[in-house]
């Protein structure tokens, strides 16, 4: 669907509504893959009212250490899986835990479309 006066177009994956900038390299119905880097998502014990227009339920299924850095493989539905880097402090901070239910945020201009 796209939302002329506000410039966006909302894209459904999974039953997720994700909402980006209009991109008139695509078609309605047609397929795609969004990409966005783990460093553009944040992680949320609750969702809250913000810039960010993107905030998906998760649940954190794997915890890893990184070059510094936890990362956390967040289970969506339909088993669909993100990747998500926070600092140890944010860890320990948010008690960010196997099986907590998180949610997960991103801006609309940080995710990227092409041709699925």
């Amino acid at each position: 669907m796209i939302e002329e006066e506000q410039k966006v177009m909302h894209v459904d994956i999974n039953g997720e509504d994700i909402i980006l900038p209009i991109n008139t390299d695509f078609e309605i119905g047609e397929d795609v893959i969004l990409l966005i880097s783990p460093e553009n998502m944040i992680v949320m014990l609750e969702p809250h009212e913000s810039s960010v227009r993107n905030i998906i339920k998760g649940i954190i299924i794997g915890l890893s250490l990184q070059n510094n850095m936890v990362k956390l493989e967040i289970e969506l539905r339909k088993h669909e899986t993100l990747n998500i880097y926070v600092t140890q402090y944010s860890r320990e901070k948010l008690k960010l835990d196997l099986g907590k239910m998180v949610f997960i945020g991103f801006k609309a201009v940080s995710l990227s479309l092409v041709k699925g």
